[in-house]
């Protein structure tokens, strides 16, 4: 496409080399991608305190069910290898009892989290005694309206190089 139309300059092209709209178009992608991450972006109050964060390696780490679940809500979503449910507290406990006991703990290490305003999610390894191999670990946490964090969520899968 001509800049030039009937002798005058095409008021749709925004550059030298006749690309239209090709600057505002990307300026719109650059405005659209920046409000993104300032909307995905922690804020003071989004933030998961590291106390929390500490309570559940800690209970993790020592197999402490209980300790667990006294952290999350009523119900609990424990996704193992694959199969996830949405579990009451003493279900959760069940299942969570008897996957420490297959794969006693050594030390959960979360690696990777994001933290938005309403949600904490965050991935890790968890070491087993014996040596083996890690487990992958997702966990979600969800804020309450009063600003406290519960877990939600607690996913265990075989790492992907296993």
């Amino acid at each position: 496409m001509s800049t030039m139309q009937h002798g005058r300059r095409d008021p749709r092209c925004l550059t030298a080399d006749g690309s239209v709209l090709a600057a505002a178009s990307l300026m719109l992608r650059m405005l659209f991608l920046g409000l993104l991450v300032w909307a995905m972006a922690p804020t003071a109050s989004g933030q998961v305190p590291d106390s929390l964060v500490e309570q559940v390696r800690s209970s993790v780490d020592a197999a402490d069910v209980e300790s667990l679940l006294a952290l999350g809500e009523g119900r609990i979503e424990v996704g193992l290898f694959g199969a996830a449910r949405l579990f009451s507290r003493a279900q959760a406990a069940y299942v969570l009892s008897d996957f420490f006991r297959q794969h006693p703990p050594q030390r959960l290490e979360i690696g990777e989290s994001v933290s938005t305003e309403t949600g904490w999610f965050a991935a890790g390894d968890y070491y087993r005694l014996g040596g083996r191999s890690p487990l992958r670990v997702y966990l979600r946490l969800r804020a309450l309206r009063d600003g406290s964090w519960v877990v939600r969520e607690i996913v265990v899968l075989d790492a992907p190089d296993s």
